[in-house]
């Protein structure tokens, strides 16, 4: 198994902290992924403008945003087939995604969510996806703003 990043462990660890504070966790938790990408050196390297005019790090967020809803799709009908396999490589998939892109806490529910595939705690699973779409919704629209602003800068 591969190790969880530092960033990763942070955010599990504020994990019930965060969900403890009520809707102002959001505007935190918005404002902590909008700030990550914006000052990341991280993602330094994916701001670099391409030929066509975008950086990396645009094109990323637009596959991820693209992407994501069709995978959460496939998650919730391997969660309904009892696919531990496919739940698992999803949530492993989509993990890998959200926490290239700095989003820590979406990142750390598909890692709960594909952790539980792993063990095969599938009663988990309804309610771990529930949390991954809960937090897709509250990640998407930040993710827009930064795209937006890093188009802007272009």
């Amino acid at each position: 198994m591969a190790a969880l990043s530092a960033e990763t462990l942070r955010a599990l660890q504020a994990t019930p902290a965060i969900l403890a504070h009520g809707p102002s966790a959001i505007e935190v938790m918005d404002r902590f992924i909008l700030d990550h990408t914006k000052a990341s050196p991280a993602l330094d390297r994916l701001r670099l403008v391409g030929a066509d005019g975008t950086s990396l790090l645009c094109k990323l967020i637009g596959m991820f945003l693209s992407d994501t809803p069709d995978r959460l799709a496939a998650l919730a009908t391997a969660i309904e087939r009892g696919d531990a396999a496919e739940v698992r490589l999803i949530a492993h998939t989509l993990k890998s995604s959200s926490a290239l892109l700095g989003a820590g806490l979406l990142s750390s529910r598909f890692a709960l969510l594909e952790s539980a595939a792993r063990e095969g705690a599938s009663e988990r699973w309804p309610d771990l996806l529930t949390e991954v779409r809960q937090e897709y919704g509250r990640t998407a629209p930040v993710f827009e703003s930064v795209r937006a602003a890093e188009t802007a800068n272009v």
